[in-house]
């Protein structure tokens, strides 16, 4: 029975225990250095067999691999757009057992979709329980800092400043992002995905328009 669902919704990691460490590292890493750009192994993506979104397209492997690692029976997630397809509901039910929600404690997006009546959405937590807040996973079609808006990071992981290396999202996304900085330690932690490709911004990076 069990190869015969592997065969209809697709097999996720062949080590998925060492495949979900490295991922978590890899994530740990990205959250600690704000903006810079941190690559999966490629053991993480190792016997994936990504499923198809709503256009018939299989999934970035990067983003299965991060999802298959935060993703169990005790958090929730919200696919939004394209990633809202029945295959990969039943994927990511089947290989961790999460519940489909909204809002969640995980949603995943591609960047078109993102606009700031959807970031409205989202969790941002309580001041008494700030952990609450949702961490929002985007997938984009590259990093690329010199075509982002001229934003600046500042906060831990970061020396001085850090260029923002995502030009994927609309401005007023952005300015909604600056906007919730005034209500930390509530909001959400953003995890951009490209490909194999990790950035962060955690809700403690501020954002700072240069002028």
């Amino acid at each position: 029975m069990i190869a015969s669902l592997l065969s209809h919704i697709g097999p996720a990691m062949r080590d998925p225990v060492h495949a979900t460490q490295q991922t978590f590292r890899a994530l740990l890493d990205a959250m600690a250095r704000p903006g810079a750009q941190v690559d999966l192994p490629a053991a993480c993506v190792d016997g994936i067999a990504a499923p198809l979104d709503t256009r018939g397209q299989p999934i970035a492997e990067g983003l299965v691999a991060l999802l298959l690692t935060v993703l169990d029976r005790e958090t929730t997630v919200r696919l939004h757009g394209e990633f809202g397809s029945d295959a990969c509901a039943q994927y990511l039910r089947f290989h961790t057992g999460v519940p489909m929600a909204g809002p969640a404690a995980f949603e995943v997006v591609r960047a078109h979709r993102v606009d700031v009546a959807l970031c409205q959405t989202f969790e941002l937590g309580s001041d008494e329980e700030p952990q609450h807040g949702a961490t929002v996973i985007v997938e984009v079609p590259a990093f690329d800092p010199k075509a982002a808006p001229p934003i600046v990071l500042r906060g831990p992981g970061i020396d001085d400043t850090r260029a923002l290396p995502v030009s994927a999202l609309e401005p007023s996304v952005w300015r909604w992002r600056m906007q919730r900085q005034a209500d930390f330690p509530r909001g959400v932690d953003l995890v951009f995905v490209h490909e194999r490709q990790l950035v962060a911004l955690p809700r403690s990076t501020r954002l700072e328009e240069v002028r």
